[in-house]
């Protein structure tokens, strides 16, 4: 299976450049068989195993990344089985699978009042 994945923006510290870090290598520690691309503003030295290309973006700015991401996404993500965004931002007219993480939901008021 062929994924990608949308990491752009995790190279500010914090907490969620840290969370996002760890989770992505765990799961290629532990998934060796399927094939990733991971799009990210920097290179990542800590991602970096045989069935992982890391995908860097030429631009940098927050705005001139997404711009980049919502021009080149569709076309160069054809291909992929699967896209996972790791933010809560997707991007507009990929055909393939999608998915979106949303780390925290702090109140989620649900209609019948009741979680």
């Amino acid at each position: 299976m062929k994924i990608a994945i949308d990491a752009l923006g995790i190279h500010y510290f914090g907490g969620g450049r840290t969370a996002t870090l760890r989770l992505l290598e765990a799961l290629f520690d532990l998934d060796t068989q399927n094939q990733y691309l991971v799009a990210l503003t920097q290179f990542e030295p800590s991602l970096q195993r045989p069935n992982v290309r890391q995908w860097v973006s030429p631009v940098k700015g927050r705005l001139l990344v997404r711009l980049w991401a919502q021009i080149l996404f569709p076309i160069r993500l054809r291909s992929y089985d699967l896209v996972h965004f790791l933010k809560n931002l997707g991007t507009f007219g990929v055909s393939t699978k999608q998915d979106v993480l949303i780390f925290a939901l702090y109140i989620l008021p649900l209609p019948h009042g009741k979680p």
